[in-house]
C-alpha cells in the first residue's frame, strides 16, 4: 500500500475525494436516467479524478467495517449498470501487465464498475456511521484489495467506446 505522512491536521477539511466519492455513486445510481454517450464519459472523468484523488488521503486508524454494500444493492446496481452496455459489456484485458506470457482475460464493465462503486459506497456509509477517519481508512483499503485495479483496468474499454461512439 501506498503511505501518505499522517499529521494530526490531516482530516481537520474534509477530502475532495468526499466530493467526487458521492458524485460518482449518484451518477451509477442513476444509469437509467442518462443516455449511454454522457453516461460513458462522466464514468471516465470521474474515476480518473478518483484515482488522482484517492492518493491523497491521509494514513489513518479507523474501523474497516463501519459501511457496507449488501451483495443483493450490489447486484441491483450491476445489473442496471449492464443495460448500459449490452454488447460492449465485456472487454479484453491483461490481469497481470507484468506477467509478459499472460493470456488475456476477460473483463465486464458492468462487474467493474459495480465494484468500484461497492467500494466508495460503502466508504460513504462509513462517512455516516461512523465518520470520515473510517470512511478514509475503508477507502484505502479498499482501494488496495480491489477497486483499485477495477478502475485502472476500465479505463481503457471506457476511452475506447469514447472513441468509437464519438
Amino acid at each position: 500500500m501506498w503511505t501518505t505522512p499522517k499529521t494530526p491536521s490531516s482530516l481537520e477539511q474534509r477530502p475532495a475525494f468526499v466530493n467526487t466519492a458521492e458524485a460518482f455513486c449518484a451518477h451509477i445510481e442513476a444509469a437509467a436516467s442518462c443516455e449511454r454517450p454522457t453516461f460513458v464519459r462522466l464514468c471516465f472523468a470521474l474515476i480518473s479524478k478518483l484515482l488522482s484523488e484517492v492518493m491523497e488521503l491521509p494514513e489513518v486508524e479507523g474501523k474497516l467495517d463501519a459501511g457496507s454494500v449488501s451483495d443483493e444493492r450490489y447486484n441491483e446496481i450491476a445489473q442496471l449498470v449492464k443495460a448500459k452496455f449490452t454488447d460492449d459489456d465485456y472487454y479484453t484485458m491483461m490481469f497481470d501487465p507484468y506477467e509478459i506470457a499472460a493470456e488475456p482475460v476477460v473483463g465486464s464493465l458492468s462487474d467493474d464498475l459495480a465494484g468500484i462503486w461497492r467500494g466508495i459506497k460503502s466508504g460513504l456509509e462509513s462517512l455516516n456511521k461512523g465518520g470520515l477517519e473510517d470512511a478514509v481508512a475503508q477507502w484505502r483499503s479498499s482501494f488496495a484489495e480491489q477497486w483499485g485495479d477495477q478502475a485502472t483496468q476500465v479505463l481503457r474499454p471506457l476511452s475506447a467506446l469514447l472513441l468509437r461512439d464519438g
